[in-house]
């Protein structure tokens, strides 16, 4: 008897655990399956400006045609407003210019200038383009200016602050 209530006391939880995670996944499917929301043309135009001041060797970015930026690699929009709201150009290998890594020698990284066009995502909250190598260039002043912007991650991207900071670290290593 009293293996018949441990077991159902753990059987139960798990039960509502499993049912709860069903639940869960099929409004997170409904949510996608249904969206209607398309890409605004300003900012698609955004987006397209911003591309061509990029070398992408590797196409990642080929996905960028066609009217509904939502649907690009790397692009989220608002479920709701079609605003992009997330740039996420990672890129998975690791591809600082001073290692010159396995990546780096295949050309895999972007690489490029950064356009200003990037403020005309008035409602982008989050923009990684860490692992990239932008080759020691400066970070763009009008990073600054993007108002929205709560996320930002450009390490390992071979700017020349990163560059910097990664200097003066080694030079107090040495004097320690």
């Amino acid at each position: 008897m009293a293996t018949w209530r441990t077991s159902t006391q753990t059987l139960v939880p798990l039960c509502f655990l499993l049912l709860t995670k069903v639940n869960f996944l099929e409004a997170a499917e409904s949510n996608t399956r249904f969206q209607n929301v398309a890409c605004i043309e300003r900012e698609r135009n955004a987006l397209l400006e911003f591309r061509k001041g990029l070398k992408d060797p590797s196409g990642w970015l080929s996905s960028w045609v066609g009217k509904d930026c939502c649907n690009w690699m790397g692009a989220n929009c608002s479920n709701t407003t079609g605003n992009v709201v997330v740039l996420h150009l990672k890129t998975m290998d690791y591809c600082c210019s001073m290692g010159h890594s396995e990546a780096f020698n295949r050309g895999t990284c972007l690489s490029g200038t950064l356009s200003p066009s990037l403020l005309n995502l008035t409602y982008l909250s989050y923009l990684d383009l860490s692992g990239n190598n932008f080759q020691g260039i400066p970070i763009p002043e009008f990073i600054g200016s993007l108002k929205t912007l709560r996320y930002l991650d450009l390490s390992h991207a071979a700017f020349i602050a990163g560059l910097l900071v990664s200097l003066l670290c080694n030079i107090l290593t040495l004097v320690s």
